[in-house]
């Protein structure tokens, strides 16, 4: 496995701004940037541990959020009998919104196209 440290440090410093949304984040900047954010931070953790594609790290994180996502719909968090489990709400989340799947869409699209301009350059 080869480390990108770009990636990597990228990870860190939004890993930071998230632990701040969610601590002192409300409303559209905890729900919709918060979301927006976690997606770019779970690709930056792929970039920086694998060798893949842009596009397919895109993908697969879009993928990866769709499918929580689709665990909020269906409530699966209950149904497995954790929703007493906070780190499982934070990771998970409880509620299903199409404005996430948006947020998370946007997020994806922002951090492609900024790879597709490094690669320009």
């Amino acid at each position: 496995m080869a480390f990108r440290f770009e990636y990597i440090f990228l990870a860190i410093f939004l890993f930071a701004i998230e632990v701040c949304i969610a601590l002192y984040g409300s409303g559209f900047i905890r729900h919709t940037v918060g979301d927006f954010l976690v997606v770019i931070l779970i690709y930056c953790i792929v970039m920086g541990l694998t060798r893949l594609k842009p596009l397919f790290a895109g993908i697969g994180t879009l993928l990866l959020a769709f499918a929580i996502e689709a665990g909020q719909a269906l409530n699966i968090v209950s149904r497995l009998g954790l929703e007493r489990s906070t780190t499982t709400d934070i990771v998970l989340g409880s509620t299903f919104s199409w404005i996430d799947i948006l947020a998370y869409s946007a997020g994806i699209c922002c951090v492609l196209m900024i790879e597709k301009i490094r690669m320009s350059l």
